[in-house]
């Protein structure tokens, strides 16, 4: 738990973390107005998320793989940074790789978005309105989703450059659900979205 102002100064490096026990927290690492460095970790199997970000939280999270949680990411009013991490086989009701909401602005690079499932939208990930996530040299790939967005749900406007969504699922053959504008550019994208380079 870190929510003390921690900046990059904390560094979480190294840790297998797993728990799903009430006493220590549902959520593998919760980072409330607090910004660590997460390095080298694996995060699984925790009851409420992987990492839980809220509060103005922009912790930057590195070569970590987040799986088979009850969702792999959380951002509530927060930041955070993902780089070269992996965020598959997590499960939840919407955003079951990663959910952002309440005017979140997270930023992946180079970090894989896979095998996720929804019981409703947003298999990969779930957007919120207000929230423009950034997502450069990133691949969302064969997620599930109960309802619609499969790969993508969003009502926010998030930029994507270079990612490739490709091989996801729902029955409404819908796997990029735009409720508002989304931008693409360089990216292959299962469902064609026009764009500079698509």
């Amino acid at each position: 738990v870190c929510r003390s102002n921690e900046t990059a100064a904390t560094i979480i490096k190294g840790f297998t973390i797993h728990t799903w026990a009430s006493f220590f927290g549902l959520s593998g690492i919760l980072c409330n107005n607090a910004s660590p460095a997460i390095e080298d970790c694996r995060i699984w199997d925790c009851g409420v998320a992987g990492i839980l970000c809220t509060n103005g939280a922009n912790p930057t999270v590195r070569r970590t793989v987040i799986e088979a949680n009850t969702g792999g990411v959380r951002c509530y009013g927060s930041s955070p940074v993902f780089d070269r991490c992996l965020i598959q086989s997590n499960y939840s009701g919407r955003g079951a790789g990663v959910l952002v909401e309440s005017n979140s602005h997270p930023y992946f690079v180079n970090t894989l978005i896979a095998g996720n499932r929804s019981t409703n939208d947003g298999g990969g990930v779930y957007i919120g309105a207000g929230c423009n996530p950034t997502g450069i040299n990133c691949t969302v790939a064969f997620n599930v989703a109960s309802n619609r967005g499969s790969a993508l749900s969003t009502a926010g406007t998030p930029l994507f450059k270079n990612v490739i969504v490709w091989g996801n699922s729902d029955p409404a053959n819908d796997p990029i659900d735009l409720q508002s504008a989304a931008t693409f550019t360089y990216s292959c994208v299962q469902e064609f979205h026009p764009g500079t380079g698509n």
